[in-house]
């Protein structure tokens, strides 16, 4: 990387008491008492050889001079923990536009190197980096320079590798990899990142905090560029806000639910892609992920203003006709059984709720408070738009009710009615941190439609007869994706792209404008689900029901994300990845709440139809039934029957498989009965070879040895001698007659 060395930079280390001399001694400063947490910006500035203020101008236009950081200082480190009680890491910066920064905000961060590893020439480079808050030390009150200088201090914290920035540094060279620093400006919803991106690293100690405690300050510091990426996903630089999300038509979770994906796109300079590669392999995001409370849309405004008294005041979960009102979602679900049926709405507020009865109500959600609340302004519910903006002004300014206390994150605060106690189901409340890599198959999304998940006949329950594409499943989803003209020449570009159809002009104009010199990414980091669906409004009168409203409201409920920021890219050339840091101001990625997707043409004369078509089909059938009920009977006995059967085939294959098992065993010891035989004979032909017939005849005729005391070899030599078979055939004749033959010679 090239070097940039600012010349009283390196002069300035503050922690040394400095080179020069010209500050006092680190040892001066625990000596007296002295904590540099408390010493003023300018008076460090000013002692440093080098630094001339009129060089460090105001400028409230920013076009030149922006804010950015001075100096980095470290302070007292020592390579003995016990030495460690005064280190710290500052950071010095220069505000031109003298923009009012929010000290106490827990927004203010920092974002650092804390692990690295080699690349492809084997020098040391950050492999991962992480925010740490700042603590604020002071800033420039005098009249001529106010807020013109801020000074920070690091606060360390234990890591994922389970050490801290002291524990973590090489003590002969500490370096610390420095990418940006978010502060947050007061009247500004988000903080906001400026470029650091330098590499710095200290050699040497402070005097009396080295290996000699009577050496003086050897303390230097040599500083290097750090290449960076930056980003601007609020559009505050070139007015194209990079953010969007779609919504599919259907979902698995059921009638009235969608699939959203949250995405931002961004450009990265083609020469930083040249030299670190095309892929763009990894991202690692943060963000705050919220699910709010159900929103009631309302464009009655009597009903609206009979509502709004009721907003945020919190009411007990009985039901109380005095309130005047009943609502609830209108597609509630009820389960027929026993002498009547179990009714389930999803949500509602004073609902007519019983858990005894022929005919039980349940809700899964009695909301209590009635936190979100907004009128159309007189437009028609089903075309009204809760729109981000007006989403996000009505949480930061709701201050009607805390009675499940605040919500504080980031340096932020809510009223936590106006939130869900759970994230939805695979998702995490609150803290999100996380690593997107295309070489993962868990970080490609799946999107399940109502059809992967519900019957025709729920369908037809759900939406009757009405047109709705309940069928949109997507697999496979990148959670990164780089953009071609291909993707632009589809029909439709938003479902190609899983982007809002109102941003899709916005991403083309900004592809084609920034295409000769940069790339565009779209990167898709969260699958929640939205939920909007009619509102049932039952007005009471005299205490009893009165008046029902219908299409007056909606019920709409959805994810929001908060402070969501990109930390680092990886790149991938050749199978050599690279990490580099993003700079990117935070961003609320809120999205709006549109109207729910009801089915198309579903008219109530079809359903008179229907039922007047199955009366006829009754009387037109009716002479058949005891045909009709003869094979009802047969259709239900068939099973029985093919189970019954099924049973005697496989007793049948059973046995028939015993009958084969017994037949191959019996095969298989007649095969070694008929081996181990004609071995046994072999052995016999051997041993009759050895066998001296004569002398064997001989011992026979003379009585010496019987018959029946022969071995199967000379058994087996008698029966091949053709002489000894001569004389058994004359014996036999003699002793049991025969034919007369001439003996002469015997």
């Amino acid at each position: 990387m090239k070097r940039r060395i600012t010349g009283w930079l390196l002069i300035l280390v503050l922690a040394a008491g400095l080179c020069t001399g010209s500050f006092p001694r680190t040892h001066a400063y625990a000596a007296d008492g002295v904590n540099f947490d408390t010493t003023d910006v300018l008076d460090d500035l000013n002692g440093a050889e080098g630094f001339h203020i009129h060089n460090y101008p105001y400028d409230g236009t920013g076009r030149v001079k922006h804010p950015e950081i001075l100096n980095v200082v470290e302070y007292c480190y020592s390579y003995r923990t016990n030495m460690r009680d005064n280190y710290g890491l500052y950071l010095y910066l220069y505000n031109p536009q003298g923009v009012d920064i929010d000290t106490d905000s827990k927004a203010n961060k920092v974002q650092l190197a804390v692990s690295y590893g080699t690349d492809k020439d084997g020098y040391t480079v950050p492999a991962a980096y992480e925010k740490f808050n700042l603590q604020f030390c002071s800033m420039s009150t005098d009249a001529d320079y106010y807020r013109l200088f801020y000074k920070f201090k690091v606060v360390d914290h234990v890591s994922g590798d389970g050490k801290t920035i002291a524990e973590r540094v090489n003590s002969n060279a500490r370096r610390y990899d420095i990418s940006g620093i978010e502060l947050q400006t007061k009247g500004d919803r988000n903080a906001t990142e400026y470029t650091v991106g330098g590499t710095y690293t200290f050699t040497g100690y402070a005097e009396g905090y080295g290996p000699d405690g009577s050496a003086e300050s050897t303390l230097s510091c040599e500083v290097q560029n750090l290449e960076t990426v930056r980003l601007d996903l609020a559009g505050k630089t070139d007015g194209v806000d990079k953010r969007t999300y779609w919504r599919s038509h259907s979902s698995a979770a059921g009638a009235h639910h969608q699939n959203q994906i949250n995405s931002v796109f961004f450009a990265i300079d083609k020469a930083v892609l040249e030299k670190y590669g095309y892929i763009l392999q990894r991202i690692k995001a943060e963000w705050w992920e919220y699910r709010t409370r159900p929103a009631i849309v309302i464009d009655d405004k009597r009903i609206y203003d009979a509502l709004s008294k009721w907003n945020g005041v919190q009411i007990s979960e009985e039901y109380d006709r005095s309130r005047g009102w009943t609502l609830h979602n209108a597609d509630y679900t009820y389960t027929p059984g026993g002498m009547g049926g179990v009714s389930v709405y999803q949500w509602s507020w004073n609902g007519q709720l019983n858990n005894g009865g022929l005919n039980p109500v349940y809700s899964e959600d009695a909301d209590t408070l009635l936190p979100l609340l907004f009128y159309t302004g007189g437009m028609d519910v089903n075309e009204y738009v809760l729109l981000p903006e007006t989403l996000q002004t009505y949480l930061e300014s709701y201050d009607k009710s805390y009675v499940n206390g605040a919500l504080t994150f980031n340096g932020r605060e809510y009223s936590a009615d106006l939130f869900d106690a759970d994230a939805d189901e695979g998702r995490t409340k609150g803290y999100n941190l996380r690593t997107f890599d295309i070489g993962d198959p868990a970080d490609y999304w799946d999107i399940r439609s109502y059809d992967d998940t519900h019957t025709w006949w729920d369908k037809l329950r759900d939406y009757g007869f009405g047109s709705i594409r309940t069928d949109d499943s997507f697999t496979d989803i990148p959670p990164i994706q780089m953009l071609t003209e291909q993707d632009f020449a589809v029909q439709d570009i938003a479902e190609h792209l899983k982007i809002n159809p109102e941003d899709v002009s916005v991403l083309q104009d900004y592809f084609h404008a920034v295409k000769a010199d940069s790339e565009v990414f779209l990167f898709r980091y969260a699958v929640t689900d939205y939920w909007a669906e009619d509102l049932s409004v039952f007005e009471i009168h005299n205490g009893e029901y009165g008046t029902h409203h219908n299409d007056v409201g909606e019920i709409r409920q959805g994810t929001q994300f908060f402070d969501f920021d990109i930390l680092e890219f990886t790149f991938n050339k050749d199978g050599v990845y690279t990490v580099i840091p993003a700079v990117s101001s935070p961003v609320d990625h809120i999205s709006g709440y549109t109207p729910s997707i009801e089915a198309e043409g579903n008219d109530w004369w079809k359903w008179i139809a229907a039922a007047v078509l199955l009366i006829l089909l009754v009387i037109l059938l009716f002479p058949l039934l005891p045909y009709l009920v003869k094979a009802l009977v047969w259709l239900v006995l068939l099973p029985f029957k093919g189970i019954a059967a099924l049973c005697r085939a496989i007793k049948k294959s059973s046995e028939k498989r015993k009958g084969e098992k017994a037949r191959k065993k019996m095969d298989k010891e007649f095969k070694k009965f008929r081996k181990q035989t004609a071995k046994e004979q072999k052995k016999t032909e051997r041993d009759a070879k050895k066998v001296n017939v004569t002398d064997l005849k001989a011992k026979i005729w003379t009585g010496k040895k019987n018959k029946s005391e022969l071995s199967k070899a000379e058994k087996y030599a008698l029966d091949h001698d053709e002489e000894w078979q001569r004389e058994q055939e004359i014996i036999d004749q003699i002793l049991y007659g025969g034919d007369t033959e001439d003996y002469s010679d015997w």
